[in-house]
């Protein structure tokens, strides 16, 4: 008897044929896959696991289709086809939206390869690491991803003093980047659209930093304005008591007061102990400190991280 063909999306009466529930077999659409003579597949419904050689796509692609040794490869894949699969369809590997054909493709895979191009494979870009090119890789690809710890989740990187799978020195650090719609490029004025992540706590520390020596401006700034007031109240022959400055109480003459010189003289003398010397410091100092150390790269307390980026 003849199966009938089932809508592969949902099992609703508009199918025409109920069936699977319970988790029993279920008739729906499987494609056929085009294995080679170096794979052992298990399969059930259109679930797989396929222990070959490295290939993204038909027996020529990837690393097992040139021939490379040190290329071993595990797939595990799940709805070949995505959401058109046909029956009668002997079908390659269709890794997805990012990857060769810009459509959907199989509906989600963990792929395993002991030597691989996966950034290619899944049509990713190179962002601030790179393109993997010929290393052993992993890839997941699906319409959601969960990682979920029930205590912590660690994103590690090795070191420059390590090799890797074939061998190989690594020489070098490389980061993480998080490319959210896998966008990442220079615009025209080199500005570039991935950005290092900040490390919050160099960032507090250089804030407070800034915002203290806004203080000690603001405090520089109006020991100057105190002082430059009682300057100006005796030079036009008002009087003055305290630290409160008051309106002239006698007309403007054209003569200065002797007492008034002094007096000058003495608050000028003020003005640049107490004024012009801290703020030269301030800014020779302590600005160009702060500048140096928290919003440079080779300062010590860089508040952007070295290694980690995000759009």
């Amino acid at each position: 008897m003849s199966q009938k063909k089932v809508n592969a999306t949902e099992n609703t009466n508009q199918t025409g044929d109920v069936n699977g529930v319970f988790n029993r077999e279920k008739n729906e659409d499987i494609p056929n896959f085009s294995s080679t003579s170096a794979e052992r597949i298990i399969d059930k419904g259109n679930a797989w696991i396929v222990l070959g050689r490295d290939r993204p796509v038909g027996s020529t692609s990837g690393y097992g289709g040139s021939g490379d040794s040190r290329a071993a490869a595990i797939d595990i894949c799940v709805g070949r086809q995505g959401t058109n699969p046909k029956r009668d369809d002997f079908v390659e590997n269709n890794f997805g939206t990012l990857s060769y054909n810009r459509k959907a493709g199989d509906a989600a895979r963990i792929y395993i390869s002991q030597r691989a191009n996966i950034d290619e494979y899944f049509g990713l870009k190179g962002g601030s690491q790179g393109l993997s090119k010929a290393k052993a890789a992993i890839g997941m690809m699906a319409d959601d991803i969960r990682l979920v710890a029930r205590r912590g989740i660690k994103l590690v990187t090795g070191g420059p003093k390590q090799v890797d799978a074939l061998g190989l020195d690594t020489n070098s650090i490389l980061g993480i980047d998080l490319m959210a719609g896998n966008i990442s490029y220079t615009d025209k004025q080199g500005k570039e659209y991935l950005q290092p992540l900040v490390k919050g706590q160099n960032l507090i520390e250089a804030l407070e930093g800034i915002v203290e020596e806004i203080l000690n401006l603001n405090s520089a700034m109006t020991s100057f304005t105190m002082r430059q007031m009682v300057i100006n109240s005796n030079l036009i022959g008002g009087t003055y008591i305290g630290s409160i400055p008051f309106a002239p109480a006698v007309p403007v003459t054209s003569q200065l007061n002797p007492a008034s010189i002094t007096l000058a003289a003495v608050e000028n003398a003020q003005i640049v102990s107490d004024v012009i010397v801290p703020l030269q410091t301030q800014r020779n100092l302590v600005l160009n400190s702060l500048k140096l150390n928290y919003l440079q790269s080779s300062g010590t307390d860089y508040i952007c991280s070295r290694y980690n980026r995000t759009n």
